[in-house]
């Protein structure tokens, strides 16, 4: 029988895998649609690599994370309290809502890829009001409590410095291109 503390990583990690098989699926159905109205791909190689880490590596991660800790979780010896593993379990709700909420603005807009719409104008609706990458940010939050939540905060630590260095290096790529390709637009 699982406990509550076994429990919530197992809600939360299949809760993942569902979000990234729904961003396959919507990235099957607006990328033809990008492509079809013009739209350039920007920083090809960082995007594959950002998210080949995020869809592939990081799963299996956090699955031997939680494989390894499983029996920790049995025993009742986790370093966190419920009420901890419950507001961390929330966190990856909220990192998960978040990238949810930035992808529903986007729409027709996001991809798995980063796709350059010539005379698009900047998106400024839901979360990109506030935050420049709310998608991104959303993902660090949420894979990080998600490891933290399997007992693996050194990993954590780790896939929180690996995730800004990618988004901080894919801003930038983003910036120079979209600034040669349109040196008007208001980014």
């Amino acid at each position: 029988m699982l406990t509550g503390m076994q429990v919530y990583p197992l809600i939360a990690f299949f809760a993942y895998l569902g979000s990234c098989m729904a961003e396959f699926r919507m990235h099957q159905i607006n990328y033809p649609f990008l492509q079809h109205v013009g739209g350039e791909e920007l920083s090809r190689i960082q995007m594959r690599r950002y998210y080949r880490f995020w869809h592939f590596w990081f799963p299996s991660l956090l699955l031997l994370a939680f494989s390894r800790n499983f029996f920790v979780y049995e025993s009742g010896n986790h370093y966190l309290s419920h009420p901890i593993l419950m507001f961390i379990a929330l966190l990856v709700l909220l990192g998960m809502t978040l990238r949810m909420w930035a992808i529903y603005s986007l729409g027709r807009l996001w991809s798995l890829r980063c796709i350059y719409v010539p005379d698009m104008p900047p998106v400024k609706t839901g979360p990109y009001r506030w935050l420049k990458h709310p998608e991104y940010l959303g993902r660090t939050i949420e894979g990080a409590c998600l490891l933290v939540l399997v007992d693996a905060p050194a990993i954590a630590a780790i896939l929180v410095a690996l995730s800004m260095w990618q988004v901080h290096r894919i801003s930038q790529f983003e910036q120079k291109q979209i600034v040669e390709l349109a040196p008007m637009a208001e980014f």
